[in-house]
């Protein structure tokens, strides 16, 4: 029975030679795949170091001189900003649960309302409401979320948006692209043309119903 095993295995590794990307038949860790603790520390340190600030800030200063521009014609303009490690920032309960998702903890997380704003998006929507673009939030948080995302939006000063369109409950598609392309065009259909859309994941930005996408970066998780 060991002779079997062992011819077996051997045979097995054989195969799964040729798709080394897949399994591997040894101990060691390929070169090619990082170490989960290793990329871990990657990103605290992309966070401290202030350079996830600096790259942030590159793309807000972008989106501003287009909301500059466009605010010199034309009428009920709009900017829609994301939520979620765009608006406001979720690195102490990230942090917390060690770059893990815990939905009972995350859920938590948002009814509480204690998530810091990020200083550069805040920076953005003050200069649209300046510009007199009107700001709208489209998020994939669900409506069970409105309290307290209403709540910690006000808290750190995000006042003078025009409306936060969340997630229905009875939506069950694995991407959000549909949901958030379809608030974007009920906004639309309020009379307000969309200048810009900013977000975190391409899924925030995909879908068409703006004129220009700027995405702000985010190394911790990604949704389709």
């Amino acid at each position: 029975m060991a002779t079997a095993n062992a011819h077996r295995l051997f045979l097995i590794c054989s195969v799964l030679a040729l798709f080394p990307a897949q399994a591997f038949c040894s101990s060691d860790t390929p070169k090619n795949i990082a170490n989960l603790d290793t990329v871990k520390k990657e990103i605290i340190s992309y966070h401290d170091s202030g350079r996830w600030h600096r790259d942030t800030l590159q793309v807000v200063h972008k989106a501003e001189s287009w909301i500059a521009h466009r605010s010199k014609g034309g009428t009920k303009l709009a900017l829609v900003l994301d939520i979620d490690e765009t608006a406001l920032m979720n690195w102490p309960e990230e942090v917390k649960t060690d770059f893990g998702y815990v939905p009972d903890l995350w859920n938590q997380w948002e009814k509480e309302g204690r998530a810091p704003a990020s200083p550069e998006i805040m920076e953005l929507f003050k200069s649209a409401i300046a510009h007199h673009v009107n700001v709208f939030f489209v998020t994939g948080r669900g409506e069970s979320s409105r309290e307290g995302t209403e709540k910690n939006l006000a808290d750190v000063g995000y006042s003078g948006y025009v409306k936060l369109l969340m997630k229905p409950s009875t939506y069950h598609q694995k991407s959000v692209i549909p949901y958030k392309s379809s608030a974007r065009a009920e906004i639309e259909g309020m009379g307000y043309h969309i200048v810009e859309n900013v977000g975190d994941q391409w899924s925030d930005l995909k879908g068409g119903h703006s004129e220009r996408t700027f995405k702000v970066p985010n190394p911790m998780y990604f949704i389709p």
